[in-house]
């Protein structure tokens, strides 16, 4: 498998891999504690496209759509204290 890092959705958790050679520049740390890193995997969180275009509208093109009930005008309108 070829070398690969992750682009996450953060608001549908759609995971794309992203081969940019720029990310394989990072240099794994040398110093962890009772462990040796051969490498590093990264992880960039952020909207998908679909996500960010469904953001400027403000709906999620992922999420299930929302049934709204509609009440009769008579119950929308505000109850008159009657005494």
């Amino acid at each position: 498998m070829e070398r690969h890092h992750h682009l996450v959705c953060i608001r549908c958790g759609a995971v794309q891999d992203d081969y940019d050679r720029e990310f394989d520049r990072i240099a794994p740390p040398r110093r962890l504690a009772g462990f040796t890193a051969h490498g590093v995997s990264v992880q960039v969180h952020g909207l998908c496209n679909a996500c960010a275009q469904a953001a400027e509208t403000r709906q999620s093109p992922h999420a299930p759509k929302r049934r709204t009930k509609r009440w009769p005008r008579s119950s929308r309108e505000p109850r008159r204290n009657t005494i």
